[in-house]
């Protein structure tokens, strides 16, 4: 049966996106049969589409909010990467990506500090 994983965010650096595809691949790489969605826009878009050829890989922009909220319903897992970019720049577990976990959802997310430095 296949897993599928979601994360949502802004396609930039900082959010991670290019460590989970390369992460889903070694799960793919290891047999797993894993549908990836990703959910954003930015300026990061046609290079991760490149990145996660030969994957079950679809990025989806300019989707409703109740689009989003049906991926989150399909989604098994909820990833939330993020990374601190080459300017030193960190996302922390924002409030909006609580949002799977209120609707019974399992959350995965690095850690990072978040403003002001606390742990998120």
């Amino acid at each position: 049966m296949q897993s599928r994983i979601l994360s949502v965010g802004r396609l930039v650096p900082r959010k991670g996106h290019t460590y989970l595809i390369e992460a889903i691949k070694k799960l793919v790489n290891e047999g797993m049969d894993i549908k990836l969605v990703i959910v954003g826009f930015g300026p990061e878009k046609e290079r991760l589409q490149k990145q996660a050829e030969g994957l079950d890989c679809e990025i989806r922009s300019g989707i409703s909010e109740e689009e989003v909220n049906d991926e989150y319903k399909k989604a098994d897992l909820f990833v939330l990467p993020s990374v601190t970019d080459t300017q030193g720049e960190r996302k922390g577990l924002g409030w909006f990506h609580w949002r799977p976990c209120r609707i019974g959802y399992r959350l995965l997310h690095s850690i990072t500090r978040g403003r002001g430095g606390r742990d998120k």
